[in-house]
């Protein structure tokens, strides 16, 4: 910010960006010269006038250049008014600002990265696809606590509920079909995974997005009993199929049986893909599905600046007085 004795003050465009508090002071401006204007008027028709002639050269001429500084004390008084005056209107700066908070909605991704997720009847792969539009529905995401579950022949927490969105795409960058070597689809043991992590939370909405293209094989939970007990606490499964029903071999073929129970089992929904742009797709249905209520709180910084123009109007104010005690001051007795 500029010092307050810096010209800056009396700027057009400065006084222009001001909100003024009491702007109807701001009439009192036309009132200065108008008093003065009364004043001269006053004394003119008051003053004796006595028509002399006299011819003095030069001492004359710098007589009347010396009797020209009489106007400087009225000048620099009538400043002194306008800035108390321009104080009085109290001159502020608004600076308005807007926090965007939520409370948020806790999410688990239980990611299949089994081999058979590296069916191609999705570009480039099952698993490569999944993992792109996952790192998209979190990023588009605002305050949510997302968590990270993979399995293959066993489940594994690989990332508990974070807002470090940055981090959680960075995990699923790294993971690979080869990251669980235990042959399988253990769907029971990553749903437990996922419903142990949000059964304590407290939140208006807690949901798993399952990710995944067979049926549980192995693993030492039931998936439809997880999928009670997530009703249970109010979780919500997702469960989506990725791939054809019909594959290459039974491998790559799709199982929806154990996909749809889980879905209607927990109150969720169940969804099937079988290319790139359906799993798009899928995803923004969810992502429009679970939007959280984003809650906008507006902060007001008012910065005053009316003591700008008192330290103006009391320095205009001594120089007047300092004035009157020079010669400059006793022309104004004549």
């Amino acid at each position: 910010m500029k010092e307050w004795f810096s010209f800056y003050w009396f700027n057009a465009d400065t006084l222009q960006s001001f909100s003024w508090e009491h702007p109807y002071y701001l009439f009192l401006l036309a009132g200065v010269p108008t008093l003065y204007l009364l004043k001269w008027i006053f004394r003119s028709q008051n003053r004796e006038k006595l028509a002399i002639t006299i011819d003095v050269g030069m001492a004359g001429r710098f007589s009347d250049f010396i009797a020209y500084l009489r106007f400087i004390p009225p000048f620099l008084m009538a400043l002194s008014l306008a800035c108390f005056i321009l104080a009085l209107a109290r001159p502020q700066r608004i600076l308005a600002s807007q926090e965007q908070f939520s409370d948020g909605i806790d999410i688990m991704i239980a990611m299949d990265i089994s081999e058979s997720m590296k069916g191609k009847d999705l570009i480039p792969d099952r698993l490569t696809a999944a993992k792109s539009v996952a790192k998209t529905f979190i990023n588009g995401r605002f305050q949510d606590r997302i968590g990270l579950v993979c399995f293959a022949g066993e489940a594994y927490l690989f990332s508990p509920p974070t807002t470090d969105y940055s981090l959680l795409t960075d995990v699923l960058d790294e993971v690979n079909e080869n990251t669980i070597p235990v042959i399988g689809t253990a769907v029971g043991d990553a749903l437990a995974k996922c419903v142990n992590r949000l059964r304590d939370v407290v939140s208006d909405s807690k949901i798993i997005i399952l990710i995944s293209d067979g049926a549980s094989t192995v693993g030492r939970l039931d998936a439809a009993m997880v999928a009670k007990l997530a009703l249970n606490f109010k979780i919500k499964i997702y469960s989506v199929a990725v791939g054809s029903l019909v594959g290459r071999s039974d491998a790559e073929k799709v199982d929806e049986s154990t996909l749809k129970e889980i879905a209607r089992v927990s109150d969720g929904r169940y969804f099937h893909v079988v290319d790139n742009q359906e799993l798009k797709l899928v995803f923004q249905q969810i992502n429009s599905l679970e939007r959280v209520k984003i809650k906008a709180q507006n902060y007001k910084d008012t910065r005053d600046y009316y003591y700008v123009y008192i330290y103006w109007g009391i320095l205009f104010f001594l120089s007047v007085l300092l004035l009157k005690s020079t010669f400059i001051g006793n022309i104004l007795e004549d």
